[in-house]
C-alpha cells in the first residue's frame, strides 16, 4: 500500500520486517519510488521498475544526502529513461 512520503514520516519510519526481509515504504506521488528501511536504521531511496520485460529494483541513494523532492526528481528522471527505452540499473 503507497502513502505520501512525507519528511515527518520518513524520519519516524523503523524497520518492521522480519528476519531481514525487504521493509520498503512506497510514494504514492511518484509510482515505484520507496523509502527502504534497514534492520540498522539506515534509510535509502529505490525505485522499482520494468525494464524490457524485467522487474528491477535499484537504489537511488541514502536518505540524507539525498532528499525526498531530489529523490523524486531522481525517479522521474529514471523512469523517464525506461520509456525511451533504456534500462538505468543495467548501464549503472
Amino acid at each position: 500500500m503507497a502513502t505520501k512520503l512525507t519528511k515527518p514520516l520518513i524520519e519516524s519510519a523503523t524497520y518492521t520486517g522480519r528476519a531481514g526481509a525487504r521493509c520498503v515504504l512506497w510514494d504514492s506521488e511518484v509510482t515505484g519510488l520507496g523509502l527502504r528501511v534497514y534492520p540498522s536504521g539506515k534509510k535509502a531511496f529505490v525505485l522499482f521498475f520494468r525494464a524490457k520485460g524485467q522487474k528491477r529494483f535499484m537504489t537511488l541513494g541514502a536518505y540524507g544526502p539525498l532528499t525526498l523532492d531530489a529523490a523524486r526528481k531522481l525517479a522521474f528522471r529514471r523512469l523517464a529513461e525506461v520509456i525511451e527505452g533504456h534500462d538505468p540499473l543495467a548501464e549503472k
